[in-house]
């Protein structure tokens, strides 16, 4: 009986007899006489079209990046890098200072993402879908932590929220590096990144089963026996991986090592001043508008009023918005030459718009550019609560491997709070919480530092007028900046409400033409004692209200004929 084969067996069988037939063929083509009578001629064969002339290609910006072994990729992917590193480690997400940048970046690498991976050819229906997709996933990024404070923020266990857990993913998941990566034909990159998820997936398990391991003790084994246990001394399992996460993104971002160009920019743009959010209990925003500015006539002519309308929309729940308009016409002089307004003052509360003119009675004949500005004076508040502890007590904590901000439910770093308004009012909120409290050296000043930064797009921070900033009677405010070489003044108001009250004024807040105004101060108990008076925490709020001068400005060209 035929020994039953396998597929495999029957498949190499098929090979070897295919070539021993290609064999005995060769070896009979060659044994066999060439033939005597010539074979009819072939049938001329068509002759080849002539090739086509090369055509001069001109270059397309578009087909010049697309495509996945595109050397484009490579540097998209870094530059997506880099933005996710400068919005965790210096923004930390917070859109209230800088939205615009990270509308700026997020935008910019949606674009870019699509000219370097989309498919060839523009109208394609998968072209629309990857576009939706891009902008997406960039306006994720934008658009998340508006929306953070809705999900419920639960207990988790071991001193964690679900909002801590929340936090924790968003930072450590890059979603844009990783879609590029897996989207580039870069082998470097993909190596990179398959790195970076292995260290995240197995560095978590890793410290999961070590800190279950290493902390489980035999006593709670042994209560499934019915004998005694002996109570657990674990460290949180989750505050530990919460902890090494920002630890390690600190080390991971100091070892880049930024240039002073990239500390200068940084600077500039504000992200290493003092941040807040905007107030939730005021529902209501504020806001200031020009528009609908017109002519009276589309030409004019000499010796003749030149007419101009403009509304202004104004909205404010909180306080009375006070505007006085002014008109001027471009001439040879920097500021202009003015012109007649009606009426000369504007009071918004509430929603309304109110309509105003300006008038020119004798222009040169000849095209001008008129100004509408609407200057208006406004006040900016902000709060924020710092956290104190006895350092005596913090110290003993950490040496029972206690986490001092679980044990004494505090936030490891405050929000600071401000009211709606035309800037943004930050305070410092880097400040680690608690603050410790030395009731013997009493030598911990921790500061407290305030920033204001233009918010609005419609209008321009004009000037600065002052800041009061206003200090628990606990404390006294010293070494600020703005008093250097002076380290002490009085307040100018003291015990109001159990607050003393320092101000800066425009000539000590430094230089109009920066891009912000900061000022940072330090705080001084003065009685630690007192002060704790043998609590395990104290809280105090700290408050600042801003003075300035915002306007807002808007224009129009008028022709003059003879």
């Amino acid at each position: 009986m035929a020994k039953e084969r396998s597929p495999e067996e029957v498949k190499e069988l098929i090979k070897k007899l295919a070539a021993r037939r290609a064999r005995e063929e060769a070896r009979r083509k060659e044994s066999s006489p060439p033939p005597t009578v010539p074979s009819p001629a072939p049938s001329p064969a068509p002759a080849p079209s002539p090739a086509p002339a090369p055509k001069r290609r001109s270059f397309n910006f578009s087909t010049s990046l697309s495509g996945a072994g595109s050397n484009w990729g490579v540097p998209l992917f870094w530059f997506a890098v880099l933005v996710q590193l400068v919005d965790v480690v210096y923004l930390r997400f917070n859109r209230s200072s800088a939205l615009n940048l990270a509308i700026i970046c997020y935008l910019a690498i949606a674009i870019f993402a699509f000219l370097v991976l989309k498919p060839k050819g523009i109208f394609r229906r998968d072209n629309l879908a990857l576009a939706l997709a891009f902008l997406g996933i960039s306006a994720g990024y934008i658009l998340v932590p508006f929306y953070l404070k809705y999900l419920p923020n639960i207990g988790v266990g071991a001193g964690l929220k679900f909002m801590d857990w929340v936090n924790f993913f968003i930072m450590i998941i890059p979603a844009w590096p990783i879609y590029l990566a897996n989207n580039i034909d870069s082998p470097k990159i993909t190596k990179f990144m398959n790195f970076y998820i292995s260290f995240w997936v197995l560095g978590l398990a890793i410290l999961f089963i070590s800190t279950f391991a290493m902390n489980i003790r035999a006593g709670d084994i042994a209560r499934f026996g019915g004998q005694a246990s002996v109570a657990i001394d674990a460290d949180p399992v989750f505050n530990y991986l919460t902890e090494t996460g920002v630890k390690t993104w600190k080390k991971m971002w100091t070892t880049i090592n930024p240039t002073i160009l990239v500390t200068t920019v940084i600077n500039n743009s504000g992200l290493a001043y003092y941040t807040g959010t905007v107030d939730e209990n005021e529902k209501q925003p504020v806001g200031l508008y020009i528009s609908n500015i017109r002519a009276s006539d589309d030409v004019f002519y000499a010796n003749t009023p030149v007419t101009i309308w403009a509304d202004i929309k104004g909205k404010s729940f909180n306080e009375e918005i006070v505007v006085t308009p002014t008109c001027l016409v471009d001439t040879t002089s920097k500021n202009g030459a003015p012109g007649v307004v009606e009426p000369l003052t504007m009071k918004f509360l509430g929603e309304e718009t109110q309509t105003m003119t300006c008038t020119f009675p004798n222009l040169s004949v000849g095209s001008h550019r008129i100004k509408i500005l609407a200057p208006f004076n406004f006040e900016t508040w902000a709060y924020l609560t710092y956290s104190f502890a006895d350092l005596s007590l913090m110290r003993s904590m950490q040496t029972q491997g206690k986490d001092v901000n679980r044990e004494l439910e505090v936030p490891r770093f405050p929000e600071a709070v401000y009211t709606n308004g035309p800037v943004f009012l930050g305070m410092g909120s880097e400040v680690e919480q608690p603050i410790p409290v030395d009731k013997v050296n009493n030598d911990r000043e921790p500061i407290l530092g305030v920033t204001i930064e233009d918010k609005w797009t419609e209008g321009k921070l004009r000037q600065v007028n002052k800041f009061i900033m206003m200090i628990p009677t606990d404390f006294e405010l010293v070494k600020c900046d703005a008093w250097f070489p002076e380290t002490k003044k009085e307040p100018v108001e003291k015990d109001v409400d159990g607050y003393d009250h320092y101000e800066f004024k425009r000539e000590d807040l430094g230089d109009i033409r920066t891009t912000f105004q900061s000022l940072t101060c330090r705080l001084h108990i003065k009685d630690p004692v007192q002060f704790l008076a043998g609590q395990q925490k104290v809280q105090r709020t700290f408050a600042v209200l801003a003075s300035y001068d915002y306007y807002l400005e808007d224009g129009i060209t008028v022709r003059v004929k003879e």
